[in-house]
């Protein structure tokens, strides 16, 4: 079990308290570098271990973490050295930007570490992935009746590893998405096909009928990869998912003074007051309740948008921005033409 150290936090780790000067100068020297697989094993490490300790915060009354703060605590924890969690946190850090343009998970962990995505949404990244190799399993069954299920999952297995067919990229996105947003994703594809002959099958020496009969349809057929298909549905998710939640991130940032992604009491009631929602003092209770049982003062952006998703916050989310919008322009007035509170503006229902 994994519990939250006050003394191995980002700030006070690299400090000169935490470390001596000469530490510091050899450390410049040491510096990591990850390759993609590590990073990757490294990431799913931390996941599990938040994982694991998210389910026993509770029973023993402590406060979430940020994604942020348990990778220190997990670092601390694996190796106990100063030196060599900085290391490894420079590592993981470096190696989040070297690999997040290609990589959506770990695009994702980076948007997490930042508070800029809720940690919960890589859990329905996990899902999207085995829909498609669901969607795609199903696709074969049905195309090839007569083949049966070894020959199958070896056709599975061979597509994952290597390359899926336009036509199978568009029957699973029609499957996935709704009309508007499948028209975007096969769109998104066309420019990353490729046409050319199945270099598996050219690598045999011995061709069947069948065989030869597959290579000569597949030469002309757009074709991609299929981690970069996946990839540009996994892009797809994050970006919608971010426009849904980049209101929330201005207003959190603004009440989260640290910037480190907790906030207080104070801070949480400031937050519903600026999303607009006029609670009493027994709804505000409840919510703190939810969100703060023990009353340790740490509440997480993560946490925040589990609870507002809970209802439908969004709407005042927007009807913020667009009052905010108005107060800079100092274009909130009444029909008499005199100004007015953007509450007074929320109670009229005028916007």
């Amino acid at each position: 079990m994994f519990f939250p150290c006050s003394d191995v936090s980002r700030d006070n780790i690299t400090s000169n308290i935490c470390l001596q000067q000469k530490d510091l100068e050899r450390f410049a020297f040491e510096i990591r570098t990850l390759t993609l697989r590590q990073l990757k094993e490294t990431i799913e490490e931390i996941y599990n271990s938040k994982e694991n300790f998210d389910k026993k915060y509770q029973e023993a009354q402590l406060p979430r973490e940020t994604m942020e703060q348990h990778m220190y605590s997990f670092l601390n924890q694996k190796y106990g050295l100063k030196n060599i969690i900085i290391e490894w946190a420079t590592a993981i850090i470096n190696g989040v930007r070297k690999y997040s343009k290609e990589y959506n998970d770990i695009a994702v962990f980076g948007k997490i570490l930042r508070n800029e995505c809720d940690e919960e949404f890589r859990f329905v990244q996990k899902q999207v992935k085995k829909t498609t190799k669901d969607l795609l399993n199903m696709y074969l069954k049905g195309k090839y009746p007569y083949k049966n299920t070894q020959e199958i999952k070896q056709m599975l297995e061979q597509k994952i590893q290597g390359w899926i067919f336009a036509e199978e990229c568009i029957d699973i996105i029609n499957y996935m998405y709704n009309k508007e947003d499948a028209e975007i994703l096969i769109e998104n594809l066309k420019y990353n096909y490729k046409y050319g002959k199945n270099n598996i099958l050219l690598q045999k020496k011995n061709l069947t009928k069948e065989e030869f009969e597959k290579l000569k349809q597949e030469k002309s057929q757009a074709k991609i990869e299929f981690y970069l298909f996946q990839n540009i549905i996994l892009d797809y998710q994050l970006k919608c998912h971010e426009a849904h939640l980049n209101n929330f991130v201005l207003l959190f940032r603004q009440v989260d003074r640290d910037q480190n992604g907790v906030i207080n009491e104070n801070e949480f009631n400031e937050l519903l007051f600026k999303m607009g929602i006029l609670k009493d003092e027994l709804d505000l209770q409840n919510l703190l309740n939810q969100i703060d049982p023990f009353n340790k003062q740490q509440v997480t952006f993560s946490q925040c948008i589990t609870l507002f998703s809970q209802v439908n916050f969004n709407k005042y989310i927007v009807l913020f921005f667009k009052i905010y919008i108005l107060i800079n322009q100092e274009q909130i007035t009444d029909e008499f033409g005199n100004k007015m509170s953007y509450i007074q503006k929320i109670q009229n229902n005028i916007i």
